[in-house]
């Protein structure tokens, strides 16, 4: 793993910085790989950057934008995250032990309830095509996780309601992801294999968002 000096990071962000002002169509630096460890990235612009496999432990990314950016398999042990902008950024399989984190870094914290039955939306796919969205209910055994976005995730929910654009209430509905999958009210879905990893936002389970809007922008 290849060390780099202070100096050269700058420069790097500087590069990273510019490709994003020319409308990402330069080639952009790639920071997979390095040893990190103990840098200053503070107030660094580094949407949609690529550290893979890196080593960031101790490093400072306080008040950074790290939308978009993709942090799968980094040692991100004791690192600044404080009032870092985390929307969409990859954690999968990062080490997260000991961050620094503040109420201002955002997208960190689970969004769903940790504890008790709670309400959320999905959408899915009418009969004649239209979208509708299915309200369920998630009950208190019902593990539940979030990673950096708005999406949540459960293996297990209550099909209370189903309804069309216009509130007119319909009895089933099809899974977008999967046609052969039916939704029906008083349903109970179980998922089996679900993956309680909560940065495995793709992972098996049922998707759902804590609200009616959320779901239907979907």
């Amino acid at each position: 793993m290849a060390n780099i000096t202070q100096k050269e990071l700058d420069d790097m962000i500087q590069q990273h910085e510019e490709w994003i002002r020319s409308g990402e169509k330069r080639n952009r630096p790639v920071f997979s790989g390095l040893d990190l460890s103990g840098l200053i990235f503070s107030r660094a612009n580094l949407y949609h950057s690529v550290f893979l496999k890196c080593n960031l432990t101790n490093a400072n990314f306080k008040y950074c934008n790290l939308t978009q950016a993709d942090m799968a398999g980094s040692n991100l042990t004791k690192a600044n995250l404080k009032s870092a902008n985390l929307f969409r950024c990859n954690l999968y399989q990062a080490v997260l032990d000991n961050v620094k984190v503040n109420e201002y870094t955002q997208f960190y914290f689970q969004l769903c309830p940790e504890m008790g039955q709670f309400i959320g939306f999905k959408k899915a796919q009418s009969d004649i095509g239209q979208y509708s969205i299915v309200k369920l209910l998630l009950p208190e055994d019902a593990k539940r996780s979030s990673a950096t976005t708005y999406r949540c995730r459960t293996n297990k929910a209550v099909i209370l309601e189903i309804e069309d654009p216009s509130g007119k209430r319909m009895s089933r509905a099809q899974s977008k992801r999967n046609k052969n999958f039916i939704y029906e009210v008083g349903q109970i879905i179980n998922v089996p294999n679900f993956d309680e990893n909560r940065w495995h936002e793709s992972a098996e389970g049922i998707h759902f968002y804590l609200s009616k809007e959320l779901a239907r922008l979907y």
